[in-house]
């Protein structure tokens, strides 16, 4: 360029000059022309910056809207009616210039964010549609709210000790000098709300063992997790307590749990509330729900009786003859007034009758005595023969029909609600009939070998207690609540994806332990599965050598460490667990003076659904450690010696399609369920 210019300058010295001028001319338009670009472009990017910034803003400013609505449905909980607003600032914003955004639609600063919605509720939920604008970008959202529930997690727990009314961790035996629960243990571990903490020693503390594990959604407690060995987390985990917050070795003391989700966090989530089954209770009392009284057994039906139930209340009274038929199938409420007629029926020829006959002879007397004090509706003939005894069916030719009648099955209804008898069952013949029935274990009492180690003898007020057994396989959608406590017999699961049941109980929710049934001959009989237990006692009397499967078919056919499956939406005012778990052997049991060891798979408990509790429940037993009650085994341990596997996992369609009915955490706040941008309105 130097060049051509140089030369230019020299034939301006010739009298070329008009021709010099030319190239001056076209460089200075093209440097014009190009600051002219380039302005253009700066301005055309302003233009687009201002845009991008507007689009942005107007988004956030819809979500502001949806906010601003949470804000004031937590602020009204009672709010049910829909809810408009006019286009109005996000509080404490500005204009560009730095105008605050105050006034109305038309006195705002133009650059002002600001937002409208429109909230419509439904059913459980709220659908809010919100639109943003800002610098003349509109955007609209609609979002889904639902109110945050403890279906919303796999398991929540208010306190992770043990409960103080449970009296398998504290039993109560003054002769022993054992009274219960040290004081200070229902609290937690940290101070909240200027409450005391619980005792550093003299409470029982449930630990997460080895062979426990989670499976989806959350693991909160309020408390601090404790855990020995390795439990497996593959679950979000949180808790409460404020060392969480600093450390996430501190949410989870002990062991070394693997997390599949992440390292613990600090949260501060939910509350159970201190009613628990009002809302059931109101339910059950309408045409769609049934109220029962005192003890209560419910057996779910499958097969050709899907979506039905029979139900043993034997002093539930009702107000019509209608309401009793729809919710027990026409039975009577009393067991009084059955008849009995038995009859032994002998086997095979030769000294076989005797045994026949002698068994014949104890069943008459047991039975005989048995029916005529309960009336439980025995059968009317009792056949004993030694191909039944062979064929593993004599113990349900014993208790055969001694549970109370056999009920008409009935549909099952959205809500079921058992509270207590407002007086103990009258008279001396209910009251026979109940201290019995609870000793006999017949499916319907809560007495089993409990009592014993509670260290109170059965009285008949705990005859009138709202204590509810159930067992089966359900169909539909049902809440069963109670004022008292909830037995699992056995299992109980669900017929289709589609179905849902909740479990809530002011007291605990605990499951049966069926070496119980070896205690209990009515509700072994109701339970177990016998027709392998004679071909499975001679086969390990005749082998050369015990084997692992031959002890686990003869424990299985008696109903001894049997797995367990819930599907059920549980909640409890005390606490989940297992029932006598020192009755379940895991490791290594000797026979015959040790000569055979023979190693016992622990059974599992499998829990499909979501768990909320406000103590932590004992699954496990450690004879391996002493502990401090009549038995000298620490409940709470986690060893090896006894007690079950514990497996939980998460249903997810609990999140959007819970059971009905079930309480709502105190306090719980309103959570997006759903987000979606749409075509503005």
């Amino acid at each position: 360029m130097l060049q051509f210019l140089s030369k230019r300058r020299f034939r301006r010295g010739r009298g070329d000059g008009g021709y010099a001028l030319l190239p001056v001319v076209g460089l200075g338009t093209a440097i014009v022309l190009t600051v002219g670009v380039v302005g253009g472009y700066a301005v055309q990017g302003m233009h687009s910056s201002g845009r991008s910034q507007g689009f942005n803003a107007a988004i956030q400013a819809a979500q502001a809207g949806v906010d601003d609505f949470v804000a004031k449905l937590n602020a009204n909980p009672g709010l049910n009616t829909t809810t408009t607003t006019t286009w109005t600032p996000i509080a404490g914003s500005t204009d560009g210039a730095g105008n605050a955004c105050t006034g109305t639609d038309a006195t705002l600063p133009p650059n002002c964010p600001r937002f409208k919605y429109s909230a419509v509720p439904a059913g459980s939920e709220w659908t809010v549609t919100a639109t943003g604008k800002s610098r003349g970008q509109e955007r609209t959202v609609k979002v889904t709210l639902k109110k945050r529930g403890f279906t919303d997690y796999l398991y929540f727990s208010e306190s992770e000790a043990a409960d103080p009314n449970d009296r398998l961790a504290y039993p109560n035996i003054p002769l022993l000098g054992l009274t219960g629960a040290p004081a200070g243990c229902q609290y937690k571990s940290w101070s909240e709300n200027g409450q005391p903490t619980r005792p550093a020693s003299g409470c029982v503390l449930p630990r997460w063992r080895a062979d426990d594990s989670t499976d989806g959604s959350r693991v909160h407690t309020r408390d601090v997790f404790r855990a020995t060995g390795s439990p497996s987390f593959n679950s979000l985990v949180s808790a409460s307590t404020p060392n969480c917050a600093t450390s996430a070795s501190n949410c989870v003391v002990g062991g070394s749990p693997s997390y599949g989700k992440g390292n613990p966090s600090y949260a501060d989530d939910l509350t159970m509330p201190a009613v628990l089954t009002s809302d059931i209770a109101a339910a059950a009392a309408t045409s769609t729900g049934c109220t029962y009284a005192g003890p209560t057994r419910i057996k779910f039906l499958e097969g050709a009786n899907a979506g039905k139930m029979q139900v043993w209340s034997p002093y539930s009274t009702f107000a019509t003859t209608a309401d009793r038929d729809r919710c027990m199938g026409g039975a009577q409420p009393n067991l009084l007034g059955l008849n009995l007629d038995l009859k032994v029926r002998t086997g095979a020829g030769g000294n076989l009758n005797i045994v026949s006959g002698l068994l014949g002879g104890l069943a008459n007397l047991l039975l005989g005595t048995t029916c005529l004090l309960l009336g439980l509706g025995c059968p009317s003939t009792v056949n004993l023969s030694l191909s039944n005894i062979l064929s593993g069916n004599l113990l349900g030719d014993l208790v055969s029909g001694i549970l109370p009648s056999n009920p008409t099955p009935v549909a099952i209804p959205s809500a079921i609600y058992v509270k207590d008898l407002a007086t103990p069952p009258p008279g001396l013949t209910a009251t026979v009939q109940c201290l019995l029935g609870s000793a006999a274990g017949l499916g319907l009492y809560n007495l089993d070998i409990a009592a014993t180690v509670n260290g109170a003898l059965l009285s008949p007020s705990d005859c009138r207690a709202a204590d509810v057994r159930v067992s089966g396989k359900y169909q539909g959608k049902t809440t069963i609540g109670t004022e008292g406590k909830i037995t699992i017999l056995s299992d109980l699961t669900a017929t289709t994806e589609n179905d849902r049941l909740g479990l809530v109980a002011d007291g605990p929710v605990e499951v049966y332990n069926s070496l119980q049934c070896l205690l209990s001959l009515g509700t072994c009989a109701s339970l177990s599965d016998l027709s392998g237990l004679v071909p499975s006692v001679l086969g390990l009397l005749t082998s050369g050598s015990i084997t692992h499967l031959q002890l686990t078919n003869v424990l299985n056919s008696l109903g001894i460490n049997k797995p367990v499956t819930v599907d059920a939406a549980i909640i409890t005012g005390g606490h989940f667990g297992v029932q006598m778990p020192l009755l379940s052997p895991i490791a290594n049991v000797s026979l015959l003076n040790n000569l055979v060891a023979i190693n016992i798979d622990p059974p599992t408990l499998r829990l499909n659904g979501s768990l909320a509790q406000r103590y932590k429940g004992i699954m496990a037993a450690d004879l391996l450690k002493l502990g401090v009650n009549a038995l000298g085994i620490d409940v709470a341990g986690a060893g090896v010696d006894m007690g079950f596997k514990f497996k939980m996992a998460y249903n997810s369609k609990l999140k959007s399609d819970p059971p009905p009915y079930l309480p709502s955490p105190a306090g719980a706040t309103w959570d997006p369920q759903t987000f979606a941008e749409v075509k503005a309105p």
